[in-house]
């Protein structure tokens, strides 16, 4: 793999998606879910989690 077949690659994932949100009507760079993703992982971090954050937290040893 060269770097020029991954820089292919990545944009052709990131123009894929951002054909599917136009196609269903959804905003693919959504910034409610960067901040949603943002907040989950301060909970992880500061080991504040229950349900499925424990299993990741866990998962990643954190």
């Amino acid at each position: 793999m060269t770097p020029a077949s991954l820089g292919a690659l990545l944009a052709h994932f990131e123009n894929k998606v951002m054909f599917q949100g136009f196609v269903w009507n959804l905003n693919s760079f959504d910034q409610e879910g960067v901040q949603l993703g943002k907040l989950l992982a301060k909970k992880v971090l500061a080991h504040q989690t229950d349900g499925a954050l424990k299993v990741y937290s866990d998962l990643f040893e954190i």
